[in-house]
C-alpha cells in the first residue's frame, strides 16, 4: 500500500493476471492495511458497511433517475392546465360576444 494512505484506507482492487488463473469465484478484492481480501473473507462489519455504501449509492442513483422523469412528466401539468384555460377563455368569450 502506499505511503500517502492511510492504515484504515479501504481500496477495491480489480482482479489481476495472477488471481484469475486460479479460477477464484471472487472477482472482486478488497484491500485493507495493505493486503487484498475476497468480500467473503472481510469482517462482518467491513462488509455490512460496504453494502450498506453500495445500497446508499443506488438510492441515491434511483433518487436522481426519479427526480430527472418526474420533472419530465410534471411539466406538462401546468402546461396542460394554461392550454384549457386559454381554450376556456376563448370559448366563453367567441360565445359571448357572437353576432346572432
Amino acid at each position: 500500500m502506499p505511503s500517502d494512505r492511510d492504515e484504515k484506507d479501504i481500496e477495491i482492487i480489480p482482479p489481476d493476471a495472477t488471481r484469475s488463473g486460479k479460477r477464484d469465484p471472487e472477482w472482486v478484492y478488497i484491500s485493507v492495511n495493505g493486503s487484498a481480501y475476497s468480500f467473503k473473507d472481510l469482517p462482518l462489519h467491513k462488509r455490512i458497511m460496504l453494502i450498506a455504501a453500495w445500497l446508499g449509492g443506488l438510492l441515491v442513483a434511483g433518487f436522481m433517475i426519479f427526480l430527472v422523469v418526474a420533472s419530465a412528466v410534471l411539466i406538462w401539468i401546468p402546461l396542460l392546465l394554461a392550454i384549457a384555460a386559454i381554450t376556456a377563455f376563448v370559448l366563453f368569450f367567441r360565445t359571448k360576444f357572437r353576432r346572432r
